[in-house]
């Protein structure tokens, strides 16, 4: 047995991978988790400020 080459582990593995479109889509499914896991608080202060705008008029 030999170790392979970084050109043969990138062959295996489908190739090199791109640490930045890698950083933006960790980015986006970090602000999609968090505002799937906060929905009923975002959606309360969504209503709250709708009201107290409709209220000034």
């Amino acid at each position: 047995m030999k170790e392979l080459e970084r050109v043969e582990l990138a062959n295996i593995n489908g190739g090199t991978i791109k640490w930045w479109e890698a950083a933006k889509k960790g980015i986006w499914f970090g602000i999609a988790l968090t505002i799937i896991e906060n929905w009923a608080d975002i959606k309360s202060g969504t209503v709250d400020g709708w009201n107290d705008a409709m209220k000034e008029k």
